[in-house]
């Protein structure tokens, strides 16, 4: 299957992409170059998707054929969102954006997928986070859902469009580079009321059954992969932060 990755060169996806990277064509696309990322990648291309020519790009995904789109596109970090609404909503719609004006140009007759990586915030209110970095997850994910609307019914059919919702996570081929104190103190908190914190494993899984969801009959889903982080209440989750 060939995959098409929009902000290829996370940690996150770098963690996934070493664990099931391997079964797929993937294509990366990345503002900037991360040559670990780059290694384990069939194809990558630096772009900035907010100042490209959208003609080349469009030649290059027909060239590529996706089976799979996936987004995982952030506005720099969380707290930088706060008073730039615009740029966030902008950089994090505009792979979302790409993806439906080449179906509409490319009408498929295969299954689709489309992947969006969000957050928890989309639908919680977390107090420790601007308010900003929630209007702009709710804004993808709507936009997400509603990609095909204008599509005709052919096309609707082909395509499945899903989204996975992540809080707080630990990459493990990462911690001996990123684990902080404060990382450290809050882990030794929670995971006596949860086991363990999500790790790319978890994710990885996933990424793998939604990259062919119309196997499994998920179109539209919001899947939260926290092991049930979440499930905490607002009062309990503010507890365990103290």
């Amino acid at each position: 299957m060939n995959i098409v990755v929009f902000g290829s060169n996370s940690k996150t996806f770098s963690a996934v992409i070493s664990e099931i990277g391997h079964k797929y064509k993937i294509f990366g696309i990345s503002r900037g170059s991360n040559s670990t990322n780059n290694s384990l990648l069939n194809k990558h291309l630096k772009l900035d998707l907010l100042n490209f020519e959208e003609e080349y790009l469009e030649a290059t995904l027909t060239e590529f054929q996706p089976d799979c789109f996936i987004s995982m596109v952030r506005y720099r970090n969380r707290q930088e969102t706060r008073n730039n609404l615009e740029q966030s909503l902008e950089t994090e719609l505009k792979p979302l954006i790409i993806i439906r004006n080449w179906l509409s140009k490319n009408p498929p007759i295969k299954p689709i997928s489309i992947i969006l990586a969000s957050s928890v915030a989309a639908t919680q209110y977390r107090p420790e986070l601007p308010i900003e970095y929630s209007v702009t997850k709710a804004a993808t994910e709507k936009f997400l859902t509603a990609i095909d609307s204008q599509f005709p019914l052919s096309a609707k059919q082909m395509i499945w469009p899903n989204i996975i919702n992540l809080s707080a996570y630990e990459l493990l081929s990462h911690t001996k580079e990123h684990a902080t104190n404060e990382f450290e103190i809050y882990k030794s908190k929670v995971t006596p009321y949860i086991g363990e914190l999500t790790n790319e494993r978890h994710i990885s899984k996933v990424f793998e059954t939604l990259i062919e969801a119309h196997k499994f009959g998920l179109r539209r889903q919001r899947i939260t992969v926290d092991c049930g982080l979440s499930d905490f209440s607002m009062l309990s989750s503010l507890e365990i932060a103290e």
